[in-house]
């Protein structure tokens, strides 16, 4: 990802009151006032990455096997959906876009408990995605996600944060807002 789309991560990161989240190819780091910095080896961050790999897969399955009965999921334009439009939205980003490399950069620990995760992901826009045709396009994006877990250690809500105009820049669509799937 760019410098500029770092930028926006960060300022992203601030909005959310996370403090500071950077990752360069050298260097990961973040802050969060009271919150520490984990190891990418955390179980909570192993589960999180493993939920994500197997969403790839096969989205029912990783939503059944890693998620708490009561699943709350946020996207990036803040709506809430339940298990079944998770899914659904799961498969339409699978449809779209195939994984290159998925890796996560950094997590933290925050003071309410959960944790945020940073992936690094190159994607290649394979297929049609919310409207907008296949590219065969290849990009880096950077993901935030934001995730609580309950006390058997199963996914209970969590949040993700993309930066749509960036990938709608590099898939050439003119409408991040479409890519967003508004309801």
């Amino acid at each position: 990802m760019s410098f500029f789309g770092r930028r926006t991560f960060m300022v992203l990161a601030g909005s959310l009151g996370i403090g500071v989240v950077a990752s360069t190819p050298r260097k990961a780091f973040s802050s969060s006032g009271k919150g520490q910095c984990l190891s990418l080896e955390d179980q909570r961050v192993k589960r999180f990455t493993a939920y994500r790999e197997m969403a790839f897969q096969d989205p029912a399955k990783a939503v059944e096997t890693y998620s708490s009965p009561n699943l709350s999921y946020a996207s990036t334009s803040g709506q809430e959906f339940n298990k079944p439009q998770l899914i659904e939205r799961i498969k339409q980003w699978n449809e779209g876009f195939r994984r290159n490399a998925v890796k996560p950069v950094v997590a933290t620990e925050l003071e309410d408990g959960s944790i945020l995760i940073v992936y690094d992901q190159n994607i290649l826009n394979s297929g049609d995605f919310r409207g907008a045709s296949a590219s065969n396009n290849t990009l880096d994006l950077t993901s935030l996600f934001k995730v609580s877990f309950d006390d058997k250690g199963m996914i209970s809500s969590y949040s993700s944060y993309q930066d749509y105009g960036h990938l709608a820049k590099n898939i050439g669509s003119a409408n991040s807002v479409q890519l967003l799937g508004l309801r």
